[in-house]
């Protein structure tokens, strides 16, 4: 209607407040709305309100889109024609705080520039200018149609992507009015096939899907299978080895072998095997920790606590446990533990110093330094994000199914677009 309202602050109850907008309502504190600013807020809300109308008209197919349309263009133009461009400071500025369809019906806007800062710049004044946008010329819009045929295996693809989500091969062969064998042929052949036959579920899966994650472990699994098309797409994707002085090794990773702790346990003085394992949730066990004897040599002297012996603290640190001390109590029958301040402090700088040395001898001698760089690739560099084909989006009147046939998407834009469906 031709009432207009404006939101309020909420009463004290939360309640939503509206005001009747007159010519004479307060806008600033010095200035009333006045029927010139009255007349101009009116009409760029009766152009919202026909704006919305139209592009549900578009939707919908609606038999008088057109009509929509001509009346849309012909009272935007005698807006301008009366108060110049919706985007120009006179009218913008009175719905700053709510700007919506009706400032997208203008593009290629060109400010004003008055004359103070003409003089200033040394530039002619003018003012301020738009071109109409393409709603108002032309469709923008067209009601969703779900595909009912494909003219490829690639395009039935897509489709199937679109429409449902997932590979559907009958779905697919339905669209192209062919076999499931022969949809399957042309989506597995070429340089770069749309899927691949995975050798560990024994089905058909999307490229984005087989050549992603941990690629080397469906490599292995794929050379196994002498699957030459999956090898080959594989190989090509394998993330590159990280070189061992760009690897940080920390003690207590269950990637590092049971074996280098071994060597790092001996190096500190034990005198038998220590026997290290890692559980299959990567904590590392040592079952003899307790009596696994030391042998007193430079490093692990510096270490010594009453609390603690090097087995237990390799073991403790490696679980990412801090060194703690308890004083033991036995009252009643049973044990109390409570920590004693001074030797847990005593015990920190110990703790950082058996870490930092793990750190620094694991990477010291070249061989051993290869063989965890090596290990790291394998167990853990190993894993590929997907890579999104943004040029299967569907396209319809040369645009992207439910974009602006008027817009060009930008390849990352297709890419994040794709990712979303």
């Amino acid at each position: 209607g031709d009432t207009l309202l404006m939101r309020e602050d909420n009463d004290a109850y939360g309640n939503t407040r509206f005001v009747k907008l007159t010519p004479q309502t307060r806008w600033t504190e010095k200035q009333t709305l006045g029927e010139t600013r009255y007349q101009r807020l009116k009409g760029m809300l009766q152009l919202r309100g026909m704006a919305y109308a139209l592009v549900q008209a578009e939707r919908t197919d609606a038999p008088n889109v057109e009509a929509l349309r001509a009346t849309l263009r012909a009272r935007y133009q005698a807006f301008v024609q009366q108060f110049g461009v919706i985007n120009d400071g006179q009218n913008s500025s009175l719905l700053n705080a709510d700007p919506k369809i009706e400032f997208a019906l203008e593009k290629n806007v060109r400010q004003a520039v008055s004359a103070s800062r003409a003089k200033k710049m040394g530039i002619d004044v003018r003012q301020s200018t738009a071109d109409m946008a393409d709603i108002l010329l032309r469709r923008v819009y067209r009601p969703y149609q779900a595909p009912t045929s494909a003219s490829t295996a690639a395009d039935g693809y897509a489709i199937s992507l679109s429409e449902r989500g997932v590979l559907d091969l009958s779905y697919i062969a339905g669209l192209t009015g062919t076999s499931v064998e022969a949809v399957i042929a042309e989506l597995s052949a070429g340089e770069k096939p749309y899927i691949f036959m995975d050798p560990e579920t024994q089905e058909w899966t999307r490229a984005e899907d087989y050549l992603s994650g941990n690629v080397k472990r469906k490599l292995k699994k794929a050379q196994a299978a002498e699957q030459a098309a999956n090898i080959k797409a594989l190989q090509a994707v394998l993330p590159k080895d990280i070189p061992a002085n760009e690897i940080y090794v920390e003690m207590g990773a269950p990637w590092v072998p049971a074996s280098v702790y071994d060597d790092f346990l001996k190096m500190l003085g034990a005198s038998r095997p220590p026997r290290v394992a890692i559980s299959s949730s990567g904590a590392l066990m040592m079952p003899n920790v307790l009596d696994l004897p030391f042998v007193p040599n430079e490093i692990n002297a510096q270490w010594k606590n009453e609390d603690y012996s090097i087995g237990e603290m390799f073991l403790t640190l490696a679980n990412k446990k801090p060194l703690v001390a308890y004083d033991v109590f036995q009252e009643d029958g049973s044990t109390r533990r409570v920590i004693n301040p001074e030797r847990t402090k005593i015990l920190q700088p110990i703790g950082k110093s058996i870490l930092k040395t793990f750190n620094d001898w694991a990477m010291a001698d070249t061989e051993r330094a290869e063989y965890l760089a090596q290990t790291y690739n394998e167990k853990i560099n190993t894993t590929i994000d997907p890579q999104f084909n943004g040029n299967l989006l569907r396209v319809v009147d040369d645009a992207a199914v439910g974009a602006n046939p008027a817009l060009q998407l930008r390849p990352n834009q297709k890419r994040g677009a794709w990712r979303i469906i």
